[in-house]
């Protein structure tokens, strides 16, 4: 709750300890209510910063274990509609009017719900990101499907806070070209300039673009991939950063013991357009967690460069459609 000027300052000096630029601060309903009050909304009342920390209202809901949990982002106001509760199309449509930013929250957790709720919504194009790593997880199952279906949705992280973690144990770095403002940070998560860390920074070139970007290619045309993982010594080593292609791993580099710092440079022939990510894991296992975590690692992952070949429409995995769609 950050109901008054004492809870804002608190949680303010909670951020700038951590040093995270942006901090979403959520409001959380279900059919019944609404808990979590937010102080303000919108980019006036909604917002507190104090120099390059920043506290930003959001929205956790609808919830429901029907389709999962939805999460506003930087929105005016927050959108509940209890009588018609379980039509999220609804409320997705109004967040975008309001020029906020929907996505899927504890995606990386897999279960039904979740997944429902995202085969109905995602096609709209109103899901731009999915909290893929929270907990202690980063899981990827759900949204390499979406990606291989040819839809482009960013990852993102968060911690649960005050359920699972404190603030910052999982972050979404965002790349803003024109330096720091809350309003870039929101545009850099909605395009996909992203990575998201328990650990790891990740930097990542493919010809020239970066996380989130489109490059364009003719067909057996030879493109370059190098990326990098930096990892500090006070936290974990790196064990290796690998390359991955519509699901799969097509390129690993190990590191030594003493991995703080690790390449990877990949070249490849196109020959189809795909989609590329780029994953560092640690080598220890990552922090506690009350739920039972499948890959509880220290571990990066970018969002993707989308690779089209000859101006396809889609950067899908056109052959494995079918069966995703069985």
């Amino acid at each position: 709750a950050r109901r008054d000027d004492r809870d804002s300052i608190a949680m303010l000096k909670q951020a700038t300890a951590e040093d995270l630029n942006v901090g979403n601060i959520l409001s959380m309903d279900n059919i019944s209510a609404s808990y979590f009050p937010q102080q303000g909304w919108g980019k006036t009342e909604g917002r507190i910063q104090a120099g390059k920390h920043a506290l930003v209202a959001g929205q956790e809901g609808p919830r429901t274990s029907h389709r999962g949990h939805l999460i506003q982002l930087n929105i005016d106001s927050p959108v509940y509609m209890p009588e018609r509760y379980l039509q999220y199309h609804e409320v997705l449509e109004e967040v975008a009017r309001q020029g906020g930013i929907s996505g899927y929250g504890h995606a990386g957790y897999g279960g039904s719900s979740t997944l429902f709720g995202m085969i109905l919504d995602v096609p709209f194009g109103l899901i731009k990101f999915l909290e893929i790593a929270q907990g202690g997880i980063t899981g990827t199952d759900f949204w390499f499907t979406f990606l291989n279906l040819g839809y482009r949705i960013a990852p993102a992280a968060g911690t649960d806070y005050p359920y699972l973690d404190h603030p910052g144990a999982h972050r979404t770095y965002v790349h803003m070209a024109d330096g720091y403002s809350v309003d870039s940070w929101f545009d850099g998560l909605e395009k996909g300039h992203a990575f998201v860390t328990n650990g790891p920074l990740l930097d990542v070139d493919v010809n020239g673009r970066g996380m989130g970007d489109e490059l364009r290619v003719s067909r057996g045309e030879t493109i370059k991939v190098s990326a990098s993982a930096l990892l500090s010594p006070d936290i974990d080593s790196l064990a290796r950063i690998e390359l991955i292609s519509r699901g799969e791993v097509i390129a690993t580099a190990q590191s030594g013991e003493d991995g703080a710092h690790l390449n990877l440079d990949y070249e490849m022939a196109m020959d189809a357009s795909t989609w590329l990510v780029v994953r560092a894991v640690g080598r220890r296992d990552g922090p506690g967690t009350r739920i039972a975590a499948p890959t509880p690692l220290i571990t990066a992952i970018s969002a993707p460069i989308y690779v089209v070949v000859d101006g396809a429409t889609r950067t899908w995995y056109k052959e494995a459609v079918p069966g995703i769609v069985a």
